[in-house]
């Protein structure tokens, strides 16, 4: 045979795909994919569990489309700080009355109410009750 490779059997993952492996220790499949650079230098890389290779695929699939879709919000980013997140930053070229009125909205409403609630998972249903 030729310096050609040996078909070894395993298929190859496309491009952008990210990588699975299995866990030996914690009994589990990782995936992790490469979402770009942050700001300060480093890899945006982000990594997930699962029992199944199909479970991670799904995972990592599900990750890739909010990257491309511009949404970052983590499994942990609440409704309050997407408030206060906004109250900080989100107000540019607003006069400081309208400001205020914003702050005493969400602080009277919002945060009591919807706060704690993981803004990722939240509901249209959650919103409306």
């Amino acid at each position: 045979m030729t310096d050609a490779k040996k078909p070894t059997g395993r298929k190859q993952a496309r491009k952008g795909d990210g990588s699975i492996y299995w866990d030996e220790s914690k009994k589990c499949y990782f995936g992790s994919i490469s979402l770009g650079i942050r700001p300060d230098g480093t890899r945006h890389r982000p990594k997930v569990s699962g029992s199944t290779q199909r479970e991670v695929r799904a995972k990592l699939k599900e990750l890739k489309e909010d990257f491309d879709d511009g949404i970052d919000l983590g499994e942990k980013y609440t409704v309050e700080q997407a408030c206060r997140d906004f109250l900080e930053n989100g107000v540019r070229g607003l006069i400081p009355a309208t400001v205020n009125e914003l702050r005493i909205h969400a602080e009277k409403w919002i945060i009591p109410h919807l706060g704690p609630a993981k803004l990722k998972e939240l509901k249209a249903d959650d919103v409306d009750a």
